[in-house]
């Protein structure tokens, strides 16, 4: 009973251990297309063989499969792109292995794992030319070429031995040949036979890339790049495709057709054929290389599979998924894939294997010349677009000029240059940017003419050295621009704006804190320290500018369709913002207090010129720059629009306060000479009474006070004028902003300079004149005086411009009495004569 109790518990360990063990395998999960079953029945073995392979090496790694094919989906391509682009969009972990078509690779590469990092070692045996452009996205390889195939010449040797012809060697000699041959036959009544297909479809994915691979074939050289539309070559290449379908073709084969082309092959009715790779081919065919313009010249397109590992599931699932693409893609199970599936293998060495080449033309593969992805008809709108305009060409007689022009704009960058060979309108702003630039700086010379000086009192000469600089800088923004963008032109853009932007209102700023009726330790700070105040934004806008020109800015292309495509600048940094936002914020700081310093500061005599033109500025800059975000918020199609757009606005920021800050002075002078002399006049004036001003401003400290006159004047003592200067102080602190503001708004600047200013109610004798009576009055200031001292006030009143001013004597007791010439003025005095 013992022994039989024993065993049960041995023997439910050891269905614990195996059960855990198998419990604790990772189960991977891939998703493939399979456009045929001969596909299908390759992938299934590659996935049972690894699952056997991992059994043997207890890797403890199953792997299963989905797989669309025609068999389970009416539309394999289709269904399997949009279930492929639904789970990549929503990040999802379903599945852990994609396997879909090589030329797709970009479109998906941001969902995927740079398998440089994992398998350096399988990269290197396939870091082919073809594949570095066809399998990496930003420097990563994004996937790995799982099985490829390519198109190549099928020649009927009968029918050519027949009529005395030899296999081609250009397109020209096919076309000939083709023609002679398909025309003869017809004449003997073979009306099944066909010239050459050429699979010049406009209404298929593969057939654009047919189309593309012909044009790649009239390149100048073998290593020329993919030929302009617009090229040459690239219409002589179009030219001779709309004659193969028009002479090689009998009518009802208008489009291509897989299942013709594949009883094609395998019947021999046909003299030339371009197709896949395929060893079913009819025994008449001969294969070759696929022709070009000229001899050793040839273009040739690929398809195939790629496989890749989804970045968004676990790191132990992606450690696993590794060990699959290990498996899938070394030496020996490519080989015995290509021997026994007749696979082609992206390793390029496995083609100078004899027991390959025994199986495989292996000279076909060496010599076979690829067409680089077209990276923009991977992408389905662009498609459609390659197609229609090769539909209108092929089938509705669009001029060759016309589309070649249209196709290049698909694939072709535009960006803006003085030539005018696309455009006119970059000539165009470049002259008139540059004549405003020269204009600026020739506008510089009025500052050191001596007799003009009355004109730019307003800021000192460095000032407006700077003023017009700024408005210079602005214009460099539209000169960036221009040529091919890069990543420091988008920070010239950004730099010249922003310190376009300081040195154009930082001035002003520091000169309407200058010039602030009111007195505090910030205003006097800033009259002090002007240079040090405008530094300091400088150097703000470099050290913003320094951190954007190593970190925020990339470009990247922008496509847009049925119209000319282009580069933009874009900010990946998540930090960037924080400074965008630090630096509009500063911007927006900066322009609502110049807007408040001008509310202020309007009916200051002295600055009341300067103040309008600034504030005209100020409305036209305020308008521009709302529309300046507007634009960049908006989705142009018309790049060349977009550029004369921003460009005008630009320049209208740049020259308006250019014209209404600094160039309404130059005007003045050009049109009004004969108020030299006046403006001479009044500097001088306006001169002597700062000077006056500000001596004053030495030996006195101005006090606010309330003050109110009863119909019984009674003499007061010193402690009693004290608690009503306390009075007073204590109102005008407790006063709204808004009121002070709009006390400052009418203030004229004739008052005493530091003196508040502010209204009072007078109540006065009765013997007072009515006229004085009935109207408002601004209070002076009065000097503090010593505890001792008598005080003695001398009050003036003056109609005319409704001031009141309260001197007081330091000296002696006397009465001061203000005589005025003015008929209309009133004088009286209040003596206070309450001595402790």
């Amino acid at each position: 009973m013992k022994s039989t109790f024993f065993l049960l518990i041995l023997y439910f360990l050891l269905f614990f251990i195996l059960y855990n063990n198998e419990c604790s395998a990772v189960v991977l999960k891939s998703l493939a297309i399979s456009y045929n079953d001969d596909n299908s029945e390759y992938l299934n073995f590659l996935v049972r063989n690894f699952n056997n392979y991992s059994k043997e090496n207890d890797l403890d790694i199953e792997l299963e499969i989905t797989l669309y094919t025609p068999s389970n989906s009416s539309n394999v391509v289709s269904d399997y792109k949009d279930t492929l682009e639904h789970l990549l969009n929503r990040k999802s972990t379903k599945y852990d292995i994609y396997i879909y078509n090589i030329l797709h690779t970009s479109t998906y590469s941001s969902y995927f794992v740079d398998l440089n990092k994992y398998i350096p070692e399988y990269v290197d045996m396939y870091s082919q030319n073809i594949f570095l452009s066809l399998c990496t996205e930003n420097g990563k390889w994004i996937g790995l070429p799982l099985h490829i195939n390519f198109s190549i010449l099928y020649s009927n040797k009968e029918l050519l031995k027949k009529y005395n012809k030899s296999i081609p060697t250009t397109w020209d000699e096919l076309y000939e040949t083709a023609k002679y041959i398909y025309n003869e036959e017809l004449k003997a009544g073979n009306k099944d036979i066909i010239g050459f297909n050429g699979l010049f479809s406009d209404d298929s994915e593969e057939g654009l890339q047919s189309i593309s691979a012909f044009v790649y074939s009239y390149r100048p050289s073998k290593n020329s790049t993919f030929p302009n539309y617009k090229s040459k070559e690239a219409i002589k290449a179009l030219e001779m495709i709309k004659k193969m379908k028009s002479d090689l073709l009998p009518a009802y084969i208008s489009t291509y057709i897989t299942k013709d082309v594949d009883d094609r092959i395998v019947s021999g009715k046909a003299v030339f054929l371009k197709f896949w790779m395929y060893d079913y081919a009819n025994s008449v065919y001969e294969k070759s290389v696929s022709l070009g313009d000229k001899e050793g010249i040839s273009g040739s397109y690929m398809d195939g599979s790629s496989i890749s590992i989804n970045k968004y599931i676990s790191d132990s699932n992606i450690e696993s998924s590794v060990e699959v693409l290990k498996f899938f893609l070394s030496r020996e199970m490519q080989k015995h894939t290509l021997l026994n599936y007749k696979v082609l293998s992206g390793i390029k060495n496995l083609y100078d294997d004899k027991d390959v080449c025994k199986f495989i033309n292996c000279e076909i593969i060496n010599k076979i010349q690829i067409l680089p992805e077209l990276k923009t008809l991977n992408d389905y709108d662009y498609y459609v677009q390659y197609k229609v305009y090769l539909s209108n060409y092929l089938r509705k007689n669009e001029t060759i000029e016309t589309t070649s022009r249209q196709l290049d704009d698909i694939t072709k960058i535009y960006h803006i240059s003085i030539g005018v060979e696309d455009s006119p309108i970059g000539l165009i702003v470049f002259v008139i940017v540059i004549f405003l630039i020269l204009m600026m700086l020739f506008s510089l010379v009025f500052l050191f003419i001596p007799k003009f000086e009355p004109y730019f009192e307003f800021l000192t000469k460095d000032f407006w050295i700077l003023i017009v600089t700024g408005s210079i800088a602005g214009l460099i923004t539209v000169l960036s621009f221009y040529g091919e963008m890069v990543p420091y032109k988008c920070f010239i853009n950004y730099f010249s704006i922003a310190i376009s932007f300081t040195l154009r209102i930082i001035p002003i700023l520091q000169r309407l804190i200058s010039n602030f009726p009111g007195e505090n330790w910030f205003v006097n700070w800033v009259r002090n320290n002007k240079y040090l105040f405008v530094n300091s934004f400088i150097t703000f806008d470099l050290i913003l500018g320094f951190i954007s020109h190593l970190v925020w800015y990339d470009v990247i292309n922008i496509y847009v369709p049925y119209n000319k495509n282009y580069k933009a600048c874009v900010v990946y940094e998540n930090y960037a913002n924080f400074t965008t936002y630090l630096t509009n914020i500063e911007k927006f700081l900066v322009i609502s207090s110049v807007i408040i310093l001008l509310f202020m500061e309007w009916n200051i005599e002295k600055t009341k010129d300067d103040i309008k033109t600034v504030s005209q500025a100020f409305s036209l800059n305020s308008f521009v720059f709302v529309l300046l975000n507007s634009f960049n918020f908006l989705n142009f199609r018309d790049y060349f629009g977009f550029f004369f757009v921003m460009s005008l606005l630009n320049i209208l920021f740049s020259v308006s306060n250019f014209f209404f800050i600094y160039g309404a002075r130059i005007l003045w002078i050009l049109k009004k000479k004969e108020r030299d002399k006046e403006r001479q006049l009044e500097s001088v004036i306006m001169k002597f009474k700062l000077s006056s001003l500000e001596d004053e401003n030495k030996n006195y400290n101005n006090i606010n006070f309330n003050l109110n006159l009863n119909d019984n004047n009674n003499n007061n003592n010193q402690e009693e004028s004290q608690q009503d200067c306390r009075t007073y102080t204590t109102y005008s602190r407790s006063s709204a902003v808004l009121s002070k503001m709009i006390n400052y708004h009418y203030y004229t600047g004739e008052q005493k300079h530091d003196s508040f200013i502010g209204d009072i109610s007078l109540k006065v004798n009765s013997s007072l004149p009515n006229d004085v009576i009935n109207n408002r009055y601004t209070i002076g200031s009065t000097p503090k005086r010593s505890s001792k001292a008598v005080n003695r006030f001398t009050l003036s009143f003056h109609k005319r411009d409704s001031n009141l001013y309260i001197n007081q004597d330091q000296k002696n007791n006397s009465i001061i009495s203000d005589t005025t010439t003015n008929t209309n003025n009133t004088s009286s005095t209040a003596n206070n004569n309450g001595n402790k």
